[in-house]
């Protein structure tokens, strides 16, 4: 697909110039799809936030008497279990046979 353009300065003198417009309708098409590929995304990209506001005046929650425990380790060694949640308080667990006691970490 061209244009020729006619016309030029003078009496006599014509211009004849041809102008491609293949490359220019390949990206327009190009850009539509590529909007509209995107224009899909953008709702997904907000996240819905439901909140309930509190007064800001309000005085803070009372904190917790009971600390939460400590979390529960266990070390499993060649050797046997180590299971406790305190260095102090953890116990060590044998082998039972060949195998680590696994019914000594469940009790």
């Amino acid at each position: 697909m061209g244009v020729s353009v006619e016309g030029g300065k003078g009496r006599g003198k014509s211009v004849m110039a041809s102008l491609n417009l293949v490359p220019f309708i390949d990206l327009l098409s190009t850009l539509i799809v590529f909007l509209i590929a995107t224009a899909v995304w953008v709702e997904l990209s907000s996240l819905p936030v439901d909140q309930a506001l509190s007064d800001p005046n309000s005085p803070p929650p009372p904190p917790q008497d009971v600390p939460p425990p400590p979390p529960l380790t266990v070390h499993v060694r060649a050797d046997g279990i180590w299971v406790g949640r305190k260095v102090e308080e953890g116990r060590n667990l044998g082998l039972v046979g060949e195998a680590q006691d696994w019914a000594g970490v469940e009790s």
